[in-house]
This record gives C-alpha cells, structure tokens and sequence, in this order.
C-alpha cells in the first residue's frame, strides 16, 4: 500500500532546514536558532542543517552560504530570522531555491506601522 506524504509533512518533519541569519552573536535570534538546530541534531535529528549569513565563513563549525540559493539541495524549511526591511527579497530567493515552507521570525511589519504594512504585503506577494 503506498501512502502519499501530506503536504505540510515538509513543515513539520523537514529534511532540510536552513537558518538564515544565523550567526554566533550571544542572546541574538539566529545565534539562538542555530544552537537549537545544533543540539537537535545531537538529540537525533537526521535532515540536514544549512546557516545562511554572508557576513560569516562559518556558524558554530558548520559552513556558512552567503544565500539561500547557494545551498547545494533543495530545502524543506527556511527559517529567515533577519531585520525585516531584508525579508521581502529572501522570501522572493527562498522561492527561486525551491524551499517548500518557509517561517518568518522578524518584528517590524504591520504591527511598526504603515512601511512596516508594506513590508508585510511584499513578503506575503
């Protein structure tokens, strides 16, 4: 019997994540999300983890892509955790890469006021 993967099975169980924004900076989102990655993958997570920061060759010992379309594979999940006026255009390459979900975690849209609105419609277009 063959059963057909759901469609948010990918946002759920990826296997393949990628952090962007990742970095090493203490107390920051992606110094906070990449060690989460780090410590799943030490817990057993079996994907593959991927840090996107053009600012860094590496993120705790792990390579560093300068964009998301640089990662050798197709992604499951990005996960974007940068300034949110840069999100918009990593939304648009996340689509061109080919990842599958992607989770925002940014302030700075529709709840900063009117730009911020902006910002929120262009990421969602």
């Amino acid at each position: 019997m063959h059963y057909e993967q759901h469609y948010l099975t990918p946002l759920f169980e990826p296997k393949s994540v990628a952090i962007i924004g990742a970095s090493e900076t203490p107390g920051s989102i992606g110094a906070t999300l990449a060690r989460n990655m780090l410590d799943n993958l030490d817990a057993g997570y079996k994907g593959k983890v991927f840090f996107v920061n053009p600012k860094h060759d590496t993120v705790f010992g792990l390579p560093s892509y300068d964009s998301v379309e640089s990662i050798p594979q197709r992604l499951d999940l990005a996960v974007i955790c940068t300034k949110a006026q840069t999100v918009p255009s990593i939304v648009d390459a996340c689509g061109r890469a080919g990842a599958r979900n992607a989770i925002i975690i940014a302030g700075g849209f529709a709840e900063a006021g009117p730009r911020g609105a902006a910002l929120e419609r262009t990421a969602l277009e």
